[in-house]
Protein backbone atom coordinates (compact mmCIF):
# COMPACT_ATOMS: atom_id res chain seq x y z
CA UNK A 1 0.00 0.00 0.00
CA UNK A 2 1.52 3.66 -0.78
CA UNK A 3 1.66 6.40 1.39
CA UNK A 4 -0.62 8.80 0.78
CA UNK A 5 0.74 12.11 -0.65
CA UNK A 6 1.26 15.11 1.72
CA UNK A 7 0.60 18.04 -1.58
CA UNK A 8 2.25 21.06 1.01
CA UNK A 9 5.28 18.57 0.90
CA UNK A 10 5.38 18.26 -2.63
CA UNK A 11 4.86 21.61 -3.19
CA UNK A 12 7.78 22.90 -1.10
CA UNK A 13 10.09 20.13 -2.70
CA UNK A 14 8.80 21.41 -6.58
CA UNK A 15 9.94 24.47 -5.31
CA UNK A 16 13.08 24.52 -3.53
CA UNK A 17 13.90 22.50 -6.62
CA UNK A 18 13.36 25.43 -8.97
CA UNK A 19 15.18 27.61 -6.94
CA UNK A 20 18.28 25.21 -7.30
CA UNK A 21 17.72 24.54 -11.02
CA UNK A 22 17.58 28.18 -11.63
CA UNK A 23 20.69 29.22 -9.09
CA UNK A 24 23.47 30.67 -11.47
CA UNK A 25 26.60 28.98 -9.03
CA UNK A 26 25.06 25.73 -9.07
CA UNK A 27 24.51 25.70 -13.00
CA UNK A 28 28.22 26.88 -12.71
CA UNK A 29 29.25 23.69 -10.87
CA UNK A 30 27.27 21.31 -12.48
CA UNK A 31 29.11 23.05 -16.00
CA UNK A 32 32.49 22.62 -14.80
CA UNK A 33 31.97 19.01 -13.09
CA UNK A 34 30.61 17.97 -16.47
CA UNK A 35 33.73 19.67 -18.72
CA UNK A 36 36.02 18.52 -16.42
CA UNK A 37 34.73 14.81 -16.83
CA UNK A 38 34.59 15.35 -20.25
CA UNK A 39 38.20 16.18 -20.39
CA UNK A 40 39.30 13.47 -18.37
CA UNK A 41 37.03 11.05 -20.94
CA UNK A 42 38.96 12.16 -23.76
CA UNK A 43 42.28 12.47 -22.49
CA UNK A 44 42.05 9.09 -21.11
CA UNK A 45 42.10 5.77 -23.30
CA UNK A 46 38.88 4.24 -24.62
CA UNK A 47 37.51 1.97 -21.87
CA UNK A 48 39.93 2.77 -19.45
CA UNK A 49 39.18 2.78 -15.57
CA UNK A 50 39.82 6.75 -15.48
CA UNK A 51 37.21 7.30 -18.75
CA UNK A 52 34.51 4.99 -17.14
CA UNK A 53 34.88 6.91 -13.76
CA UNK A 54 34.51 10.06 -15.86
CA UNK A 55 31.53 8.61 -17.84
CA UNK A 56 29.49 7.77 -14.62
CA UNK A 57 30.35 11.60 -13.31
CA UNK A 58 28.21 12.75 -15.96
CA UNK A 59 25.70 10.25 -15.60
CA UNK A 60 25.33 11.15 -11.63
CA UNK A 61 25.39 14.78 -12.73
CA UNK A 62 22.72 14.10 -15.44
CA UNK A 63 20.58 12.24 -12.87
CA UNK A 64 21.00 14.94 -10.54
CA UNK A 65 19.43 17.41 -12.45
CA UNK A 66 16.74 15.48 -14.18
CA UNK A 67 15.74 14.54 -10.67
CA UNK A 68 15.21 17.91 -9.79
CA UNK A 69 13.21 18.75 -13.12
CA UNK A 70 10.82 15.85 -12.04
CA UNK A 71 10.37 18.10 -9.24
CA UNK A 72 8.89 21.11 -11.03
CA UNK A 73 7.16 19.18 -13.69
CA UNK A 74 3.75 20.01 -12.58
CA UNK A 75 4.03 24.06 -13.28
CA UNK A 76 0.24 24.05 -10.89
CA UNK A 77 2.44 22.58 -7.99
CA UNK A 78 5.03 24.89 -8.19
CA UNK A 79 2.24 27.92 -8.84
CA UNK A 80 0.65 26.88 -5.58
CA UNK A 81 3.65 26.38 -3.72
CA UNK A 82 4.77 30.30 -4.59
CA UNK A 83 1.20 31.57 -4.04
CA UNK A 84 1.54 29.69 0.09
CA UNK A 85 5.02 31.16 0.06
CA UNK A 86 3.69 34.68 -0.66
CA UNK A 87 0.80 34.43 2.03
CA UNK A 88 2.65 32.85 4.94
CA UNK A 89 5.60 36.04 4.23
CA UNK A 90 2.80 38.62 4.66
Amino acid sequence: MTEPIDMLERDEKAADAKALLDNLLLQEIFRRLEEEATTQMIESGPMSPEAVSAHFRILAIRSLQADLVRFVDDPKMLRAAQERRRRFSQ
